[in-house]
């Protein structure tokens, strides 16, 4: 590329000692995640995908056991389907092919989220697994997880923890996202209930009991948690005595669709859940069941004002390694725009954030095997040069502001002005 060196590099933490970066961010991290509840950092903000059309916000949550690690939600979220019918919900125009999952990043300064992406189907193979007996009439689900590197899980544990005392009337919480709000960039919401009907399903003869709550679509695929603080009533019929005592109750699953604008709601019992937890491990370990990671469709439909960058030119970069000697390399601003700009907090603080990172990973791996050509909304080019003018780590910042220059040249189709 005639006329454009640029010197330094646009890795993280080059300018300072990397390792001396690295673990201040991961300190950081640690002070500000301990702060808080650990069932707050346990929801995860999923959204199901047809291609590139985001369906809609649900909940869900891991569960590791026995080394595995399982995203727990709802069949309906999964399939777009009605548990017993199996037809596409009334708000679900097509069915979800692939999921994105909010996942929290370990190292950061702050709370940060990154994308990730599972295949629901591949071609008629589902990717989740159902209740060994009562099948998809069972709205839970258990999505082997292929967890990232760089992304840090707050599991639950199969079991459902202290033996608390579970009557009518008990207080309940009910952590998710309605309508997709999240608090703190994508923290769950804690939404308080009440049981609704007896819970003892070996005596019911259903498997789930009701709550009577004033939640929101977003919301299903929740934890039910019971939680006491101080004195508790155990199932025993002792008192125990401490700080903060939870008990997971099942799987939160929405509003009754027969009375939608009643506040009751159906949680699907944990004893249940646990059955498909050990399911599901078992075709795992055998080898019947394996996440199939993929991305989001293309990014945008065409508009009448949008930017087109050619992710495939390339350009001599020069830069000291971490022996402080001068390298030079060639970059193309495909791998600028995933190194410099979607390693990038800002890219991880709401979900709209996520969506958009994974969108653009996406788009930009799509146009490395195309004709290279990347379409942008304007809105979407701008938020890119704004992190590149102030970016969120320790980036050389001279290298910050001639990467500018790199990328109007790029953007340009790489003819020089």
């Amino acid at each position: 590329m005639p006329g454009l060196s640029v010197r330094g590099t646009f890795s993280p933490a080059r300018a300072w000692r990397p390792a001396v970066v690295a673990r201040l961010a991961r300190t950081l991290g640690r002070r500000n995640i301990t702060m808080l509840d650990r069932l707050s950092l346990a929801s995860i903000c999923v959204v199901p995908y047809s291609y590139s059309k985001a369906l809609g916000v649900a909940t869900a949550f891991v569960v590791e056991h026995a080394g595995i690690n399982l995203l727990i939600t709802n069949f309906h979220v999964v399939s777009g389907r009605q548990p017993k019918t199996r037809r596409l919900l009334p708000d679900a125009p097509v069915q979800p092919d692939r999921l994105l999952i909010a996942l929290l990043a370990d190292g950061a300064k702050s709370l940060v989220w990154m994308p990730h992406i599972q295949l629901l189907l591949d071609g008629t193979t589902e990717g989740w697994i159902e209740h060994p007996t009562l099948g998809h009439s069972f709205d839970v689900v258990a999505l082997p997880l292929a967890k990232p590197a760089r992304a840090r899980l707050f599991p639950y544990s199969r079991e459902s923890g202290a033996s608390l005392a579970i009557h009518m009337a008990s207080q309940v919480a009910i952590i998710g996202f309605p309508h997709g709000i999240s608090t703190g960039g994508l923290l769950p919401i804690w939404k308080s209930g009440t049981i609704a009907s007896e819970t003892d399903n070996d005596i019911t003869g259903v498997d789930y009991f009701l709550v009577d709550s004033n939640t929101r679509k977003g919301m299903s695929g929740s934890p039910v948690i019971a939680r006491r603080f101080g004195t508790a009533l155990h199932e025993s019929g002792g008192v125990g005595l401490g700080g903060v005592t939870d008990r997971v109750l099942g799987v939160y699953a929405g509003r009754m669709l027969d009375a939608p604008d009643v506040t009751i709601g159906r949680v699907w019992v944990w004893e249940k859940v646990q059955e498909l937890i050990d399911h599901a491990v078992r075709l795992v370990l055998v080898g019947s069941k394996s996440p199939i990671i993929s991305t989001v469709g293309s990014l945008n439909e065409w508009t009448d004002h949008m930017i087109r960058i050619n992710v495939k030119l390339e350009a001599q970069v020069s830069g000291l390694d971490m022996n402080g000697t001068l390298q030079s390399r060639s970059v193309s601003l495909a791998s600028l725009l995933v190194d410099f700009c979607l390693s990038d907090d800002r890219f991880g603080r709401t979900l709209d954030d996520v969506k958009l990172a994974a969108a653009l990973y996406s788009s930009i791996t799509a146009s490395q095997e195309g004709d290279g050509m990347l379409l942008l909304k304007e809105e979407d080019y701008a938020k890119l040069l704004e992190i590149i003018k102030a970016p969120s780590k320790p980036y050389n910042p001279q290298v910050a502001r001639q990467l500018i220059s790199l990328l109007e040249y790029f953007t340009s189709g790489g003819e020089s002005s």
